[in-house]
């Protein structure tokens, strides 16, 4: 029976491994679900109810409480007489006895009439509380969190009737404070804070100094995400401790003066023994992984290792470029196929590589003839247009250049000047250090030359020690102002045995449709007056 390399492989690993992955993970993630996600969001349901029971309770105290005031007419009274004193001292002693924080007094117009607690209240403020006005509008009791500046409390409002009047109003205030929160948390396992304009009003959290915290201990960004649902769970580490938080509005708050939400925080510790159980079968899993592979890969190592070194020693001997040679393998699976194309290839390899070989010496001699004709063609060519000794153009080249020139010239409105130079006293340099010098002086000349002119301008050697030159120019003070900066850079010029060099220069313009013969000339005469008149200058011949 011939078994594929394919079929060993499934057999040996994939087989087990894939129906291990398959049991495990639809067990494992069915149970992380369970634990984690649904647990802590049944936890915070239940939280929730539990706060909105709690503030229950506390308006149906603040209610009882508020009809016990009113049951001993001592109130009524007071606001029909308006004896102020007397309501005063009535509220300070009734603060205590209730142990609320706030109580407060108003008349029929929400005016403060008295008001006695841990905290001042600004009298305009007040009458923009919603819970004021809708219990004097619906003549019944109504519950809601107000800021009192800096501090979150939670009002009851209880109007005060006098034949199916209303007369006033009492408030009772209960401060939202830690103490309160702590309070509520005693009912779940759950840290509740609440969060008001941006900032924490209240919280159960405390610090690893069973200190109650202060500030948000997540980003206020984050506690958007949450409030507005863009997340329904977020872990937030606060010390050493990780959480599971989630946030939602505060249906009791006065949304016309503030905002206020509850944010809710479970330990994860509370789930450290399902984590535990869930660590464990992953680590048990991936050793189990580990080992089928190892396995697998030493049965597969062991099946295959002679086969593939003859293979390896093929393909080593063909990178050697020790074509020709062949392998023989005798199995039954992939790899008895494999040989015979690897003997194929080197073979081919072999044959490619010498017809490449052949190509390349050709291509080689071909390029090399190439170089040399190109070489040749240089030279004749630098020999037909160029001075031997300067480089610079000959009589001829100058000639031909300079027509294009004029045309170009003419037809974009510029002018072209001719520039003649000759250098001053240049026998004598000959006859003083001999012509070796004298050659040498003549290349330095034509140096400076070309490093001084511009890109569009031309020079030839015209005969001897002369130069020609043709500047296409704006208008004739260009062409002298060009002129002379290139007899100062010549004049200023150190050479290596004569320590100074002057050349005298003649300048003319070449006129439209005018034979270029006739400005050789006057750009000769205008050196000539040059020489005549001191030399090392420049003069012009219009």
């Amino acid at each position: 029976m011939k078994f594929t390399i394919g079929l060993k492989l499934i057999i040996a690993v994939m087989m087990p491994v894939i129906l291990e992955v398959i049991f495990i993970f639809r067990v494992e993630h069915a149970k992380l679900d369970e634990t984690f996600e649904n647990l802590a969001n049944d936890s915070f349901e239940q939280t929730i109810k539990i706060v909105e029971n709690n503030f229950s309770f506390m308006q149906q105290s603040n209610i009882y409480m508020a009809n016990t005031l009113l049951e001993n007419k001592k109130i009524k009274n007071y606001l029909v007489n308006k004896n102020i004193q007397a309501i005063y001292e009535y509220l300070e002693i009734k603060v205590r006895d209730m142990n609320v924080d706030s109580l407060i007094i108003l008349d029929k117009d929400a005016n403060i009439i008295a008001e006695h607690g841990l905290f001042h209240i600004d009298a305009e403020n007040l009458k923009s509380y919603s819970l004021v006005n809708e219990a004097m509008k619906n003549k019944s009791a109504v519950s809601m969190i107000e800021r009192v500046a800096d501090i979150f409390v939670y009002y009851t409002a209880v109007v005060i009737m006098e034949e199916d009047q209303v007369i006033g109003e009492i408030l009772i205030g209960l401060q939202l404070s830690n103490r309160l929160l702590s309070e509520v948390k005693k009912g779940t396992n759950i840290d509740i804070s609440i969060v008001g304009d941006r900032a924490l009003v209240a919280t159960s959290l405390v610090d690893e100094n069973n200190q109650s915290i202060t500030l948000l201990p997540l980003a206020y960004t984050e506690y958007l995400w949450l409030l507005n649902g863009n997340v329904d769970l977020l872990s937030t580490k606060m010390g050493s401790k990780e959480y599971y938080t989630k946030a939602k509005e505060l249906s009791l708050v006065d949304k016309d003066t503030t905002n206020a939400s509850l944010m809710m925080m479970q330990n994860k510790d509370n789930y450290n023994h399902q984590l535990s159980q869930v660590r464990f079968m992953q680590v048990s899993f991936l050793l189990i992984l580990i080992g089928s592979l190892f396995l697998a890969v030493l049965i597969i190592s062991l099946m295959l290792r002679k086969n593939f070194s003859k293979i390896i020693k093929g393909l080593k001997l063909i990178s050697a470029g020790k074509y020709g040679e062949t392998i023989e393998i005798n199995s039954r699976d992939e790899l008895q196929t494999i040989a015979p194309y690897v003997n194929v290839m080197s073979q081919s390899i072999k044959e490619k590589d010498e017809r490449i070989v052949s190509h390349v010496l050709e291509l080689e001699e071909k390029i090399e003839e190439n170089l040399a004709l190109k070489d040749r063609e240089k030279k004749l060519y630098d020999k037909a247009t160029k001075d031997f000794l300067t480089g610079l153009f000959n009589r001829e080249k100058f000639e031909e250049h300079l027509d294009y020139m004029i045309v170009h010239s003419f037809r974009n409105e510029k002018k072209i000047a001719l520039v003649m130079l000759d250098i001053d006293f240049f026998k004598k340099v000959n006859d003083t250090f001999g012509h070796l010098v004298g050659d040498a002086t003549l290349k330095k000349i034509a140096t400076l030359l070309k490093e001084n002119l511009r890109k569009n301008d031309i020079c030839a050697r015209w005969g001897g020690e002369e130069f020609m030159i043709a500047l296409e120019v704006d208008s004739l003070e260009s062409a002298v102002e060009i002129t002379q900066k290139m007899r100062v850079v010549i004049a200023s010029h150190k050479m290596d045995v004569v320590s100074k060099v002057t050349c005298s220069f003649g300048i003319t313009l070449i006129k439209e449709d005018e034979d270029k013969k006739s400005a050789f000339l006057r750009a000769d005469e205008a050196l000539y007056s040059a020489k005549e008149n001191g030399r090392n200058r420049v003069e012009v011949k219009i």
